[in-house]
């Protein structure tokens, strides 16, 4: 399933899962506060993306692009203006 950023996955993966914020918090040691800020950010590191997809059952693959994906994938498919080495427009 595509979907446009690290939040929007999440977000739906907790509600798949029947598990909200505070139930992530607790599973990965942080405060709910961490949580909610990973998800307003929307782009955390590797490391917490990893850690909170794992204590929610997912695993981090890099599949080459075009590649088929399993059922119950997610793309993450959002570019940002700095991953192409231009400033953001503020």
């Amino acid at each position: 399933m595509e979907k446009t950023g690290f939040a929007e996955v999440l977000m739906e993966i907790l509600a798949d899962t029947g598990l909200n914020k505070s139930d992530l918090a607790r599973r990965v040691g942080v405060t709910y506060q961490a949580v909610q800020s990973v998800i307003k950010k929307d782009n955390p590191s590797v490391l917490v993306a990893m850690n909170y997809l794992d204590m929610l059952g997912y695993d981090v693959a890099l599949v080459r692009k075009g590649k088929k994906l399993p059922e119950g994938s997610f793309v993450l498919n959002e570019r940002r203006p700095e991953a192409d080495g231009q400033q953001s427009p503020e």
